[in-house]
Order: structure tokens, then C-alpha cells, then sequence
């Protein structure tokens, strides 16, 4: 997975396309991609595709491949489901930051979700996977990703997410409060991750994206599982 890491000068505007359909079951799924539309081809010739499964530790796992800079919380994100996952907008001053690869100056422009996870890990899916997505001035990608998993204890962090409901597919609602400060308590004391130069896994899965997953499993609850899954049922692309 040695790939430079430039990637299409039209990275922001790859991100908030996608105008496209595309699905990820039967002849719009994943495994179709790559011939739904010419500007798709990279799904299916791409030679660095993401989501990949870690099973050869020592090539991926890294100590710590990046620096976050988030703060305690995001105000007013526009919380919006797009017909392939439900994500919420980072307002532009956010003051989100991201530094990997040797690149500072990723900024946080949105979160999404996919269940089950995309990214395994010794062939396992865990049953939630979120991605936040952090562009720079280059116009490069980089995508900080975190587990999450079934348990009895709430997430602090998906509570406020889903504070205002779920939203409904082109009816975004805003969200006031998005509880970072917990999200963070939470990663503080992760010391593995991995760290991989991939793409974007969802059409026009352009490469050259700057990936890290940290090696967690982050509780949520089964009631926010299926709050979610209400509106997003399926949505993550095989390995």
C-alpha cells in the first residue's frame, strides 16, 4: 500500500458529488461499481482500494501516524442523509484539524457512518464503522475511521449526534451539539492504529486517501444501533 499520496485537485467537490446512484446490493452493489458509470472505473481497476481487511499487523499498525486537534464540540452541523449514509457537515471554522502522513492542515469537513464496519480486522466486522473526513489545502484526503460495537453502556458522542432524530433522506436537520469532549476521552488512550494510503470506499473510490483507523471498539448502545440502522440498514463495501 505505498502510494503517493496526491490525489485529484477536485477532492472537495469528489466529496459532495456522488450525484450518481449507486447502492450496495443487487446490480447497483459494490461489486458492480466499476460499470455503473465511466467516472466509476477506479472501483473496479484501482490497484489501492479501500476498505481493506488488517490482517498483516506489522504492515499496518502504527503507534500513533497522526496528530487530532478537535475540539470539545461542533456547533450547528447539518445533519443530512444522502440516500448512502446519514453524515453530518462540519461548519468551515470549526477549527478541526488532522496532521498524517507527514501533512499537517487536514480540516474536518464531515462524518458519516457505516454498518457493519467496512475495515476488518483479522476478517472480522465490527457492527459500526464512523469516518471522519478531513480535507487540506492540496485538496488531499484523510480519513481518521473508529470501531464501534454493541454493548450495555450509551455513547456519549452518538447521543448527541442523534439528538435531533435521525434525518430522513434529503431532510437534513441541525444538529446544536455534537459532544466531541467525550468522543476524545474516549480515543485518549488508544496507542495502536493503522495507517494505510487507500480510497474513498464509496464511488468514485479515487485513491491516494490517507487512512487511519484506530485499534478500538467504541460501546454504543443497541437502542442507537437501530435508531441508525432505521435509516441506513446496510451500507458498508466489502473488503
Amino acid at each position: 500500500n505505498c502510494l503517493a499520496d496526491v490525489i485529484a485537485p477536485e477532492a472537495t467537490a469528489i466529496l459532495q458529488k456522488r450525484g450518481l446512484e449507486f447502492g450496495y446490493e443487487g446490480k447497483l452493489g459494490a461489486q458492480f461499481w466499476g460499470d455503473l458509470d465511466p467516472s466509476y472505473v477506479t472501483c473496479k481497476a484501482g490497484k489501492h482500494q479501500s476498505p481493506v481487511n488488517f490482517d498483516d499487523l506489522q504492515v499496518f499498525t502504527a503507534k500513533k501516524p497522526h496528530t487530532l486537534d478537535w475540539k470539545a464540540q461542533v456547533r450547528n452541523g447539518n445533519f443530512t442523509h444522502n440516500g448512502h449514509t446519514i453524515q453530518v457537515n462540519v461548519p468551515a471554522d470549526s477549527g478541526f484539524t488532522l496532521s498524517t502522513g507527514g501533512k499537517d492542515g487536514y480540516v474536518l469537513k464531515q462524518f458519516h457512518f457505516h454498518t457493519p464496519s467496512e475495515h476488518h480486522l483479522e476478517e472480522r466486522a465490527y457492527d459500526m464503522e464512523a469516518h471522519f473526513v478531513h480535507v487540506n489545502a492540496e485538496n488531499q484526503i484523510a480519513v481518521f475511521g473508529v470501531w464501534f460495537e454493541v454493548s450495555d453502556r450509551p455513547s456519549r458522542f452518538l447521543d448527541s449526534v442523534l439528538s435531533s432524530g435521525v434525518p430522513k433522506k434529503d431532510h437534513p436537520v441541525t444538529v446544536a451539539q455534537v459532544d466531541f469532549d467525550s468522543l476524545k476521552r474516549d480515543l485518549a488512550n488508544v496507542t495502536e492504529f493503522f495507517s494505510y494510503s487507500g480510497s474513498l470506499t464509496t464511488p468514485p473510490c479515487t485513491e491516494g486517501v490517507q487512512w487511519t483507523v484506530a485499534n478500538i471498539r467504541l460501546p454504543f448502545s443497541i437502542e442507537q444501533k437501530n435508531l441508525i440502522q432505521s435509516v441506513m440498514p446496510f451500507n458498508s463495501r466489502f473488503t
